[in-house]
């Protein structure tokens, strides 16, 4: 069962054509990546961790992704090698950014924005659920196929 309250993220349709699409370990830890990354800037162990970045271990990805530490590994260096993430290791954890991410899931909704351009609709304070949910409608509308 898939939870929506999650949000989501952008894949592209070129997706198929990039270099590790045939490659299953890297590109799921691609998505993973792409799915653990934080979309607001979040405190997390005394630090602040940007939008596109998200804390873990190599253990803690094997373990999230039924993979070896090896595999792990390999795919973080196939994917660092090409650009599509960069890692700063920490004294807690590592912190891997997806490059990009902030350009490429800049139209993702932003709940809390669109709460704050639409709160004061009609001169209220506060925008009416009716008004809320007519605006995320408009927002879905624009990403159907």
């Amino acid at each position: 069962m898939i939870i929506k309250d999650y949000g989501f993220v952008k894949l592209y349709r070129g997706l198929i054509d990039w270099r590790w699409y045939t490659s299953p370990n890297t590109m799921r830890l691609y998505i993973h990546c792409l799915m653990n990354a934080y979309y607001k800037e979040t405190d997390r162990f005394d630090m602040k961790i940007p939008v596109g970045s998200f804390e873990t271990s190599q253990g803690k990805l094997a373990r999230e992704l039924n993979l070896t530490k090896k595999q792990i590994r390999t795919a973080l260096n196939n994917l660092k090698k090409t650009g599509e993430v960069t890692c700063r290791a920490t004294r807690q954890c590592t912190i891997i950014t997806v490059v990009g991410f902030v350009e490429d899931q800049n139209s993702v909704i932003d709940m809390d924005t669109i709460k704050a351009k639409k709160g004061h609709l009609k001169g209220s304070k506060v925008a009416t659920n009716k008004e809320y949910n007519n605006v995320l409608i408009k927002e879905e509308e624009k990403w159907k196929i």
